[in-house]
């Protein structure tokens, strides 16, 4: 089984804190990116021998090459619910639109750090086995975030890098309409 079929959303961003702050030493993230992969402490990884956390850390960094080439699921299980996930802006009501623009994603950490939270936003759990979703409910957002936290990384990530790509198009768009609209200004008036 791939590593990224065991890792769930909140080990993946567990690990994105780790390998991201730098107050930590390159020893100190191995230490901690194995442990939270492996579920134990980190005294307990401190047991182990250099060579051994290191087969393991490289293992682990050769498993998140993978995470580009994931695919993107429509309807994902957690437990005994199943998920639907939107995929089409028209599908979007404006309350879920407001809050997906009011999280920060203009980089892959910042999609990690709120995964939980936009998959989240853009789902709808299902009634009945996968088919049929509810209405988009703003009310059950945070009980959806707590389930969103244990799905599995390899189920989500492709979906995640799709809204990614979409709101960094958005934000160049915005971007170059910016820098169009200032030229124009200053030329109309200079």
């Amino acid at each position: 089984m791939s590593l990224l079929n065991q890792i769930t959303v909140d080990e993946l961003q567990r690990i994105s804190s780790i390998e991201n702050n730098s107050i930590y030493t390159a020893s100190d993230k191995k230490v901690g990116v194995v442990a939270v992969v492996d579920g134990v402490g980190i005294a307990e990884v401190m047991h182990r021998t250099i060579a051994q956390v290191n087969k393991r850390y490289a293992e682990i960094q050769q498993a998140s090459q993978q995470l580009p080439s994931l695919q993107a699921k429509r309807t994902i299980r957690v437990g005994a619910k199943y998920y639907r996930f939107e995929w089409f802006i028209d599908e979007i009501t404006a309350g879920q639109l407001v809050e997906l623009f009011s999280y920060d994603m203009t980089s892959e950490l910042a999609v990690i750090d709120n995964l939980h939270l936009i998959l989240a936003t853009l789902s709808r759990e299902c009634r009945m086995w996968k088919w049929w979703p509810k209405a988009y409910d703003g009310k059950g957002h945070k009980k959806r975030a707590g389930a969103m936290r244990h799905m599995v990384v390899a189920d989500v990530w492709g979906y995640a890098a799709f809204w990614l790509v979409a709101w960094l198009v958005h934000w160049f768009i915005g971007c170059l309409v910016d820098c169009l609209v200032g030229s124009l200004v200053s030329w109309l008036v200079g």
